[in-house]
Protein backbone atom coordinates (compact mmCIF):
# COMPACT_ATOMS: atom_id res chain seq x y z
CA UNK A 1 0.00 0.00 0.00
CA UNK A 2 1.53 3.37 -0.98
CA UNK A 3 0.03 7.15 0.23
CA UNK A 4 1.69 10.05 -1.31
CA UNK A 5 0.66 13.36 -0.03
CA UNK A 6 1.90 16.75 -1.51
CA UNK A 7 1.48 20.32 -1.60
CA UNK A 8 1.56 22.81 -4.16
CA UNK A 9 5.39 24.76 -4.55
CA UNK A 10 6.40 22.25 -2.29
CA UNK A 11 8.92 19.61 -3.17
CA UNK A 12 9.77 16.65 -1.63
CA UNK A 13 12.23 17.00 0.60
CA UNK A 14 10.18 19.89 1.98
CA UNK A 15 9.61 19.72 6.10
CA UNK A 16 5.92 19.74 5.44
CA UNK A 17 5.87 17.62 2.61
CA UNK A 18 5.16 13.61 4.18
CA UNK A 19 5.65 10.65 2.54
CA UNK A 20 5.20 6.92 3.58
CA UNK A 21 5.29 3.35 1.31
CA UNK A 22 5.63 0.09 2.75
CA UNK A 23 9.05 0.80 3.88
CA UNK A 24 8.25 3.13 6.52
CA UNK A 25 7.35 1.26 9.11
CA UNK A 26 10.26 -0.72 10.06
CA UNK A 27 9.61 -2.14 13.48
CA UNK A 28 7.37 -1.85 16.52
CA UNK A 29 8.96 1.20 17.53
CA UNK A 30 8.25 3.33 15.16
CA UNK A 31 4.20 2.16 15.68
CA UNK A 32 4.56 3.24 19.30
CA UNK A 33 5.57 6.79 18.61
CA UNK A 34 2.73 6.50 15.99
CA UNK A 35 0.20 5.64 18.91
CA UNK A 36 1.05 8.59 21.34
CA UNK A 37 -1.14 10.73 22.42
CA UNK A 38 -1.48 14.03 19.86
CA UNK A 39 -3.67 17.53 19.59
CA UNK A 40 -7.74 17.19 19.41
CA UNK A 41 -8.87 17.27 15.97
CA UNK A 42 -9.68 20.60 16.20
CA UNK A 43 -6.82 22.21 17.02
CA UNK A 44 -5.12 19.70 14.25
CA UNK A 45 -7.79 21.25 11.47
CA UNK A 46 -7.30 24.71 12.86
CA UNK A 47 -3.49 24.25 12.34
CA UNK A 48 -3.67 22.73 9.18
CA UNK A 49 -6.17 24.73 7.66
CA UNK A 50 -4.26 25.46 4.74
CA UNK A 51 -2.96 22.05 4.68
CA UNK A 52 -6.46 20.36 4.75
CA UNK A 53 -7.81 22.80 2.30
CA UNK A 54 -5.00 21.76 -0.51
CA UNK A 55 -5.72 18.03 0.13
CA UNK A 56 -9.22 17.07 -1.80
CA UNK A 57 -10.07 13.74 -0.24
CA UNK A 58 -10.28 15.82 3.62
CA UNK A 59 -12.48 18.48 1.65
CA UNK A 60 -14.93 15.82 -0.06
CA UNK A 61 -15.07 13.34 2.00
CA UNK A 62 -16.23 14.16 5.95
CA UNK A 63 -13.97 12.47 9.09
CA UNK A 64 -16.65 10.19 9.67
CA UNK A 65 -16.47 8.45 6.45
CA UNK A 66 -12.29 8.41 6.49
CA UNK A 67 -13.01 6.65 9.87
CA UNK A 68 -15.51 4.58 8.29
CA UNK A 69 -12.51 3.62 5.40
CA UNK A 70 -9.57 3.50 7.88
CA UNK A 71 -11.66 0.93 9.64
CA UNK A 72 -11.00 -1.53 7.35
CA UNK A 73 -6.74 -1.26 7.78
CA UNK A 74 -5.19 -3.77 10.17
CA UNK A 75 -2.98 -1.84 12.76
CA UNK A 76 0.63 -1.09 10.43
CA UNK A 77 -1.61 0.40 7.75
CA UNK A 78 -3.25 2.22 10.15
CA UNK A 79 0.16 3.39 11.39
CA UNK A 80 1.45 4.09 7.73
CA UNK A 81 -1.85 6.47 7.06
CA UNK A 82 -1.49 8.25 10.63
CA UNK A 83 2.34 9.53 8.70
CA UNK A 84 0.51 10.90 6.16
CA UNK A 85 -0.61 14.47 7.77
CA UNK A 86 -1.49 14.97 11.63
CA UNK A 87 -5.44 15.01 10.41
CA UNK A 88 -4.86 11.48 9.03
CA UNK A 89 -3.31 10.45 11.98
CA UNK A 90 -6.22 11.55 14.20
CA UNK A 91 -8.59 10.05 12.01
CA UNK A 92 -6.30 6.39 11.29
CA UNK A 93 -6.02 6.26 15.16
CA UNK A 94 -9.34 6.91 16.37
CA UNK A 95 -10.37 4.47 18.75
CA UNK A 96 -13.46 3.40 16.86
CA UNK A 97 -10.74 1.52 14.31
CA UNK A 98 -8.72 -0.40 16.75
CA UNK A 99 -11.29 -2.68 18.06
CA UNK A 100 -9.43 -5.50 16.72
CA UNK A 101 -5.63 -5.44 17.69
CA UNK A 102 -2.72 -8.71 17.10
CA UNK A 103 0.54 -7.61 17.73
CA UNK A 104 2.16 -11.52 17.22
CA UNK A 105 4.17 -10.03 14.22
CA UNK A 106 6.11 -7.70 16.71
CA UNK A 107 6.24 -9.60 19.68
CA UNK A 108 9.43 -9.09 20.27
CA UNK A 109 9.67 -5.62 19.42
CA UNK A 110 6.18 -4.93 21.92
CA UNK A 111 7.81 -2.77 25.26
CA UNK A 112 5.11 -1.57 27.59
CA UNK A 113 4.43 1.93 26.09
CA UNK A 114 3.22 0.22 23.21
CA UNK A 115 0.85 -1.32 25.30
CA UNK A 116 0.16 1.95 27.24
CA UNK A 117 -0.38 3.62 24.03
CA UNK A 118 -2.91 1.19 22.35
CA UNK A 119 -5.03 1.13 25.91
CA UNK A 120 -5.32 5.45 25.57
CA UNK A 121 -6.14 5.38 21.80
CA UNK A 122 -8.74 1.74 22.23
CA UNK A 123 -10.52 2.65 25.59
CA UNK A 124 -13.58 1.22 25.74
CA UNK A 125 -13.28 0.33 21.98
CA UNK A 126 -11.04 -2.51 22.32
CA UNK A 127 -12.33 -6.13 21.70
CA UNK A 128 -9.32 -7.94 20.67
CA UNK A 129 -5.84 -8.41 21.71
CA UNK A 130 -3.69 -10.78 20.46
CA UNK A 131 -0.51 -10.72 22.53
CA UNK A 132 1.41 -13.72 21.84
CA UNK A 133 5.16 -14.13 22.83
CA UNK A 134 5.18 -10.69 23.65
CA UNK A 135 7.34 -11.68 26.51
CA UNK A 136 8.71 -7.85 27.36
CA UNK A 137 4.97 -7.48 28.53
CA UNK A 138 4.89 -6.70 32.75
CA UNK A 139 2.13 -6.76 35.10
CA UNK A 140 2.27 -2.56 34.72
CA UNK A 141 1.19 -2.44 31.16
CA UNK A 142 -1.04 -5.23 31.65
CA UNK A 143 -3.22 -3.20 34.13
CA UNK A 144 -3.36 0.16 32.51
CA UNK A 145 -4.94 -1.94 29.44
CA UNK A 146 -7.40 -3.97 31.56
CA UNK A 147 -8.06 -0.51 33.65
CA UNK A 148 -8.56 1.20 30.08
CA UNK A 149 -9.99 -0.85 28.29
CA UNK A 150 -12.69 -3.29 30.02
CA UNK A 151 -14.93 -4.40 27.43
CA UNK A 152 -12.69 -6.71 25.80
CA UNK A 153 -13.40 -10.38 25.00
CA UNK A 154 -10.87 -11.97 23.27
CA UNK A 155 -7.51 -11.90 24.85
CA UNK A 156 -4.34 -13.86 24.11
CA UNK A 157 -1.57 -13.78 26.29
CA UNK A 158 0.37 -16.87 25.30
CA UNK A 159 4.03 -16.92 26.63
CA UNK A 160 3.71 -14.20 28.44
CA UNK A 161 6.46 -14.95 30.50
CA UNK A 162 7.05 -11.78 32.56
CA UNK A 163 3.03 -11.88 33.92
CA UNK A 164 2.47 -12.74 37.66
CA UNK A 165 -0.74 -13.54 39.40
CA UNK A 166 -0.64 -9.74 39.85
CA UNK A 167 -1.88 -9.26 36.00
CA UNK A 168 -4.20 -12.16 36.24
CA UNK A 169 -6.50 -10.52 39.46
CA UNK A 170 -6.03 -7.30 37.42
CA UNK A 171 -7.91 -9.66 34.43
CA UNK A 172 -10.67 -10.98 37.04
CA UNK A 173 -11.29 -7.74 38.48
CA UNK A 174 -11.37 -5.17 35.16
CA UNK A 175 -12.09 -7.84 32.33
CA UNK A 176 -16.03 -8.94 33.03
CA UNK A 177 -16.79 -9.17 29.36
CA UNK A 178 -13.83 -12.01 28.69
CA UNK A 179 -15.54 -14.97 26.55
CA UNK A 180 -11.53 -16.32 25.38
CA UNK A 181 -8.52 -16.23 27.11
CA UNK A 182 -4.98 -17.88 26.29
CA UNK A 183 -2.66 -17.96 28.80
CA UNK A 184 -0.68 -21.00 28.09
CA UNK A 185 2.61 -21.19 29.39
CA UNK A 186 1.79 -18.48 31.85
CA UNK A 187 2.97 -18.01 35.67
CA UNK A 188 -0.23 -18.44 36.85
CA UNK A 189 -1.15 -19.65 40.07
CA UNK A 190 -4.70 -20.91 41.83
CA UNK A 191 -5.06 -16.99 42.95
CA UNK A 192 -5.00 -15.80 39.59
CA UNK A 193 -7.09 -18.60 37.71
CA UNK A 194 -9.37 -18.23 41.32
CA UNK A 195 -10.26 -14.49 40.13
CA UNK A 196 -10.21 -14.95 36.67
CA UNK A 197 -13.04 -17.53 37.47
CA UNK A 198 -14.80 -15.04 39.45
CA UNK A 199 -14.68 -12.18 37.62
CA UNK A 200 -15.12 -13.39 34.38
CA UNK A 201 -18.95 -14.66 34.49
CA UNK A 202 -19.12 -15.03 30.53
CA UNK A 203 -15.62 -16.91 30.06
CA UNK A 204 -16.71 -19.76 27.22
CA UNK A 205 -12.52 -20.58 26.48
CA UNK A 206 -9.89 -20.94 27.99
CA UNK A 207 -6.38 -22.15 27.43
CA UNK A 208 -4.32 -23.46 30.61
CA UNK A 209 -1.76 -25.45 28.62
CA UNK A 210 1.52 -25.78 30.07
CA UNK A 211 0.57 -23.26 33.32
CA UNK A 212 2.67 -26.26 35.56
CA UNK A 213 1.48 -23.62 38.77
CA UNK A 214 -1.59 -24.64 38.74
CA UNK A 215 -2.77 -27.27 41.61
CA UNK A 216 -5.38 -30.07 41.81
CA UNK A 217 -7.49 -27.90 43.90
CA UNK A 218 -6.70 -24.24 42.05
CA UNK A 219 -8.03 -26.63 38.68
CA UNK A 220 -11.37 -28.13 40.99
CA UNK A 221 -12.11 -24.31 42.06
CA UNK A 222 -12.09 -23.07 38.19
CA UNK A 223 -13.88 -26.08 37.11
CA UNK A 224 -16.56 -25.10 40.08
CA UNK A 225 -16.96 -21.22 39.36
CA UNK A 226 -16.92 -21.37 34.93
CA UNK A 227 -20.23 -23.26 34.49
CA UNK A 228 -20.29 -21.52 31.03
CA UNK A 229 -17.23 -22.97 29.79
CA UNK A 230 -17.26 -24.68 26.04
CA UNK A 231 -13.63 -24.78 25.55
CA UNK A 232 -11.07 -26.28 27.85
CA UNK A 233 -7.21 -26.97 26.83
CA UNK A 234 -4.98 -28.02 29.25
CA UNK A 235 -2.12 -29.78 27.75
CA UNK A 236 0.56 -30.69 30.51
CA UNK A 237 -1.38 -30.08 33.80
CA UNK A 238 -0.23 -32.74 35.76
CA UNK A 239 -2.20 -31.83 38.68
CA UNK A 240 -5.41 -32.21 36.42
CA UNK A 241 -6.87 -35.02 38.74
CA UNK A 242 -10.15 -37.44 38.21
CA UNK A 243 -11.65 -35.21 40.55
CA UNK A 244 -11.05 -32.46 38.36
CA UNK A 245 -12.35 -34.02 35.90
CA UNK A 246 -15.54 -35.22 37.56
CA UNK A 247 -16.50 -31.45 38.49
CA UNK A 248 -15.62 -30.42 34.56
CA UNK A 249 -18.60 -32.83 33.84
CA UNK A 250 -21.08 -32.14 36.64
CA UNK A 251 -20.41 -28.27 36.06
CA UNK A 252 -19.71 -27.80 32.62
CA UNK A 253 -22.93 -28.99 30.88
CA UNK A 254 -21.70 -27.08 27.76
CA UNK A 255 -18.64 -28.36 27.15
CA UNK A 256 -17.68 -29.01 23.39
CA UNK A 257 -14.24 -29.86 23.93
CA UNK A 258 -11.53 -30.91 26.02
CA UNK A 259 -7.96 -31.50 25.44
CA UNK A 260 -5.86 -33.10 28.02
CA UNK A 261 -2.93 -34.10 26.08
CA UNK A 262 0.63 -35.25 28.59
CA UNK A 263 -1.95 -34.94 31.73
CA UNK A 264 -1.08 -37.48 34.48
CA UNK A 265 -5.25 -38.68 34.36
CA UNK A 266 -6.09 -42.46 35.30
CA UNK A 267 -8.48 -43.40 32.50
CA UNK A 268 -11.63 -45.84 33.55
CA UNK A 269 -13.63 -48.13 31.29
Amino acid sequence: MKFTFRKNKKTANSKDNRITDSSVIQDQGEIASMLKGNENLENIIENEGRSIEQNLINIKLPKELIIRIFSYLDIVSLCRCAQVSKYWNILALDGSNLQNVDLFEFQRDVSENVIGNIASRCNEFLRTIRLENCRSISDESLEILCLKCPNVELLNLKQCLKLTDRSFVNIGNNLHYLTSLNLESCNISDQGIKCIAKGCPRLQAIELSWCINLSSDGLFNFADLCSNLQHLSAKGLGNMKNRVLIKIAENCSELISLILNNCNVEYYR
